[in-house]
């Protein structure tokens, strides 16, 4: 017989944690979500592609206190409620809604931002009165897309979604230098479908299907450190 011979077991170091600081403009300047003394949730672009979110009404799922809701008026879609906290008004009137919705810091006037999912930098969700930093009807809190600035190289990127309901969602983004390297430009479209979710008693006719055509341009224009002018159209 052969004794064994005793062993000897070395514990595992365990790996630094690195945790990504997240920087946000909820305040008009950078600075540390962390470090803010608001409450923010905020997703990075690469956060909505892993979870495939680009819509508002998307986003609430995973935003504690947040929710939106597509009122039925005319014209279909346009008119949009967000509320922050169950603070909400008795009204559609979006001049008087408790929360609103910016596009880099730009008011968007009762409807759901369409934006390009591929040219979306940062969401940033605040949750409490910002009236002093984004106007009037932010008496809840505000939702403010910010596009990333176009790369400096020509690039291209081009993504595809197919899903169950006939949900299909295509998007496409061209950039890069324009003369200098000072100033960058973006072309970006995008195509959403949602098939029917219900079907009419009366008729049974489809009802709840949603398309969205999307066309954007941006032009960035950032000659210095202290001086940047942004420049962007959509349809």
């Amino acid at each position: 017989l052969c004794p064994l011979a005793p062993t000897g077991t070395h514990a595992q170091e365990p790996e630094a944690a690195s945790l990504e600081e997240v920087v946000v403009t909820a305040r008009k300047r950078e600075e540390s979500v962390n470090s803010t003394p608001v409450a923010i949730t905020a997703f990075s672009g690469a956060d909505l592609a892993k979870l495939g979110m680009s819509d508002v009404l998307e986003l609430q799922k995973a935003t504690p206190g947040f929710h939106n809701e597509s009122l039925i008026s005319s014209p279909g879609r346009f008119d949009s409620a967000p509320t922050f906290r169950g603070v909400t008004t008795n009204t559609i009137d979006p001049t008087r809604q408790t929360a609103s919705i910016f596009v880099d810091g730009v008011y968007v006037a009762g409807g759901r931002p369409q934006v390009v999912p591929s040219a979306i930098e940062r969401v940033e969700i605040i949750r409490g009165p910002q009236a002093a930093l984004f106007g009037r009807s932010t008496f809840g809190g505000a939702i403010n897309y910010i596009q990333r600035r176009p790369r400096a190289v020509p690039s291209g990127e081009v993504n595809l979604l197919a899903a169950t309901e006939s949900e299909q969602r295509i998007d496409a983004t061209l950039e890069g230098p324009l003369f200098s390297p000072a100033l960058t430009g973006r072309l970006s479209g995008a195509y959403h479908r949602k098939g029917a979710q219900f079907t009419s008693a009366l008729d049974g006719a489809d009802l709840g299907e949603e398309r969205d055509t999307v066309l954007s341009a941006s032009l960035y224009f950032t000659p210095g450190e202290s001086f940047r002018s942004i420049v962007s159209a959509t349809w």
